[in-house]
């Protein structure tokens, strides 16, 4: 006869309360210890029971070795702003005028040293208060990127497009004026 090998948790049945009386107080004995149940052991399951297997409650990733790369060599793009290759003639060199939509921006580049060392704006839109807010927050910092790029190869600020568009024109046409 085959012996049944699966292993089953079983459920103890509620205990119904009871009334229990007080014992007499002049015999107290001390509490009997509670029995501690044994605890259940799994068997090796049979063919007839399913095989579950024990996961982790957190998923923990195994390291996994890098790919080998092959040797590549890196590339550089250089982006944003360029240096001038030549120096100017030192003077004072006023832009033409150039068309901002809103109004004309003009620009007077001051070449020390053959460096361009300051920029002044002439003329720029100022009739309105948005071209006034837009003027005050962009012309600075158009004016510090081409001193620091020593052209008029600045890049295009966002929100002052036709701005930006109208400082490199009139400081590229100064520019100019001080490379011949």
């Amino acid at each position: 006869m085959k012996a049944d090998t699966t292993a089953s948790i079983a459920t103890a049945p509620k205990p119904e309360p009871a009334i229990v009386s007080p014992p007499p107080a002049a015999t107290l004995a001390p509490p009997s210890p509670k029995p501690i149940p044994a605890p259940v052991v799994a068997s090796a399951p049979t063919p007839d029971a399913p095989a579950f297997a024990v996961t982790p409650a957190v998923y923990i990733p195994i390291p996994q070795p890098r790919p080998a790369y092959p040797q590549a060599t890196a590339r550089v793009i250089h982006t944003g702003m360029k240096l001038a290759a030549r120096g100017y003639a030192d003077g004072v060199y006023t832009g033409p005028a150039a068309d901002a939509y809103y109004g004309i921006i003009q620009i007077q580049a001051l070449v020390q040293g053959g460096r361009l060392t300051a920029l002044k704006v002439l003329k720029y839109p100022n009739d309105r208060r948005t071209s006034i807010s837009i003027n005050r927050q962009a012309l600075p910092m158009l004016r510090d990127e081409a001193i620091s790029a020593q052209s008029a190869d600045v890049d295009i600020i966002s929100g002052a497009t036709l701005t930006s568009r109208a400082f490199i024109q009139s400081l590229g046409g100064a520019l100019k004026k001080a490379s011949s």
